[in-house]
Parts: C-alpha cells; sequence; structure tokens
C-alpha cells in the first residue's frame, strides 16, 4: 500500500501544472473573450461569444464601425481589429461617450479591450505593449486576409443588435503565457489608495 502511494506522489510531482499545460491559444482566446464581455458589461450592453474561428477568410465587417490596434511583447505581436454594429453603439450611454463621433467611440472601445487584454496578461509575466488606435476599414482588413502575417482569429459575439466581431491576426509562442499570480493587477473601477 505504501509502495503505491509513493508511485502516485512521485506521478504527481511529475505532472506538469494544469496552466502550464495549456495552450497559449486557448488562454489567450479564454482572456479576449472574457474582456470583450466584461468591457461590454461596462456599459450595460450583453455580448454572447460564440466559438473562434482560425483562419477564416469572411470577415463580416458589413455596415459597422472598425478600429484597429497593434500590440506586442517577448513572444507575442499582432493586431487586434473590432468591429461594432451602429445598432450596439446606439445601446451606449450618451453620458459615457460624451459627444464623441461613432468613430472615435469605436476607437476608445478597442484601446479599453486590449488594455484590459494587458492586464490579465501581466498575471502570466507578460507586459504587452499597445499602439495607438487608429479607424480601420473593411479593405484594409481584406488586404490582410489576403497577404497574412501570422494567424487570423475571429471572435463574433451576438447582442441584441447585431454581431460584434473582433479579429486579431499575429502570432503567439505556444510557450509564452505560464501563470504566475506574482503580480498584484487590480481590476477596472477598483479603488487604489495611495
Amino acid at each position: 500500500m505504501g509502495g503505491r502511494h509513493a508511485v502516485t506522489s512521485a506521478a504527481r510531482r511529475r505532472e506538469p501544472s494544469m496552466a502550464s499545460s495549456l495552450d497559449s491559444r486557448i488562454i489567450f482566446d479564454a482572456i479576449l473573450q472574457s474582456a470583450a464581455v466584461g468591457l461590454f458589461h461596462s456599459l450595460n450592453i450583453a455580448l454572447a461569444p460564440m466559438p473562434r474561428k482560425a483562419d477564416d477568410s469572411k470577415v463580416d465587417t458589413d455596415n459597422k464601425l472598425l478600429a484597429h490596434i497593434s500590440y506586442d511583447a517577448r513572444m507575442i505581436r499582432g493586431e487586434l481589429q473590432l468591429a461594432v454594429p451602429p445598432g450596439v453603439l446606439g445601446l451606449i450611454d450618451r453620458d459615457a461617450t460624451q459627444g464623441a463621433t461613432p468613430e472615435d467611440v469605436v476607437k476608445d472601445l478597442t484601446k479599453q479591450l486590449l488594455d484590459r487584454i494587458k492586464n490579465r496578461l501581466a498575471q502570466f509575466g507578460t507586459v504587452l505593449r499597445v499602439g495607438l488606435p487608429v479607424r480601420g476599414t473593411a479593405e484594409g482588413l481584406n488586404r490582410e486576409v489576403a497577404e497574412p502575417a501570422g494567424v487570423l482569429s475571429l471572435y463574433s459575439f451576438r447582442t441584441l443588435r447585431g454581431v460584434v466581431t473582433i479579429s486579431t491576426r499575429g502570432a503567439i509562442d505556444p510557450t509564452a503565457l505560464s501563470y504566475s499570480g506574482a503580480m498584484r493587477v487590480f481590476d477596472e473601477g477598483d479603488v487604489i489608495i495611495f
């Protein structure tokens, strides 16, 4: 009995931790989807995630406002594009947008989304550098699909007023994300006393 227990304990010590055995792409997918749901929830808009699609050349950008932003870290680089239907933008409280144009609202949402992703990646010891959001175009996205520079992943979210689409193009090293939890990361809305 004691021998079997010793073998089982030794086998457990050799098992990789759950976080290190997961593929970085799966972790990134979960981070991106939860960040998007959280961002829109803060605006009182419910998002229902749909399964991610990889290397899909059909990107639905019809009648949507688009913005994109670049990001990179030691083993991660890419670009994120957010496409939001005007009907979804219409659900945002006008006090929250403070008279900004719909194009500027989508650029700000894109920056906020990537900031939330950056915040969560810090728990994996990854410090993401983020560019400035710029207005996106369907033509630019279709050109990127035709001239690939990394894996294209599409994330779609159902809302009451249409489908919000997030696309990422880039590369993530499979060993890039290893949960450390050493860094204290504050959530959006946390009170920080100085």
